[in-house]
C-alpha cells in the first residue's frame, strides 16, 4: 500500500470515528432530554397535589371563622344599606332634575339650528337665483323652496318617561 491509500484509509476510519461519536451524542441527549422531561412531569404533579392539599387546608380555616364574620356584618349591612338607598334616591332625583334641564336645552338647540337651517336655505336659493341671473329669475320664482323648519318636540319629564316604560317614579317627583 502507498502513502495516498494508507492516508485515506486513516482519514476514512477517523471519519467514522466522528460520525460515531456525534450519534452517540445525539442518542446521550435524547436520554437527557427525555429523562429531564420524567422529572419535570413528576414535579409539577408533586406541586399540583401540594397546592390542592394547601388550597383545602385554607378553605377549612375560612370556612371556620365564616359565621361569626358573617353576624358581625349583618348589623353593619343594615346601617349601609339605609345610608345607600338614601344617597341613591338624592341621586336619582338630582340626575332627573339635570336630565330635564338637558332635554330643555337640547330643545332649545334643536329649535335654533332649524331655524337657521331654513335661514340659510332660503339664502342658498337668493344665490342660485342671482348665480343663474334673470333667464333663470321667471322660472325659479314660481318654485322657490320653502324654508325648512323643525318643530320642537314636546317637553316631556324624565318621571313621565319612567311611568310609560314601568318604572317606579322616584321620590319628590310628581307630575
Amino acid at each position: 500500500m502507498g502513502i495516498l491509500t494508507d492516508d485515506m484509509t486513516r482519514l476514512n476510519d477517523e471519519v467514522n470515528a466522528l460520525r460515531n461519536a456525534r450519534y452517540e451524542f445525539i442518542r446521550d441527549q435524547h436520554a437527557f432530554v427525555h429523562g429531564l422531561k420524567e422529572s419535570v412531569a413528576s414535579m409539577q404533579s408533586a406541586l399540583g397535589a401540594a397546592r390542592a392539599d394547601s388550597a383545602k387546608d385554607m378553605r377549612a380555616r375560612l370556612l371556620a371563622g365564616r359565621e361569626a364574620r358573617a353576624e358581625a356584618l349583618q348589623g353593619e349591612l343594615s346601617a349601609n344599606e339605609i345610608r345607600r338607598a338614601a344617597e341613591a334616591r338624592r341621586l336619582q332625583d338630582g340626575r332627573m332634575e339635570f336630565l330635564d334641564g338637558l332635554r330643555g336645552h337640547v330643545d332649545a338647540l334643536r329649535a335654533g339650528v332649524s331655524q337657521l337651517r331654513g335661514e340659510f336655505a332660503a339664502d342658498m336659493a337668493g344665490a342660485h337665483r342671482a348665480w343663474a341671473g334673470s333667464a333663470m329669475a321667471g322660472e325659479r320664482k314660481a318654485k322657490a323652496p320653502a324654508p325648512l323648519r323643525m318643530e320642537p318636540r314636546p317637553k316631556e319629564s324624565a318621571a313621565v318617561k319612567m311611568e310609560a316604560h314601568g318604572r317606579k317614579r322616584p321620590r319628590g317627583h310628581s307630575r
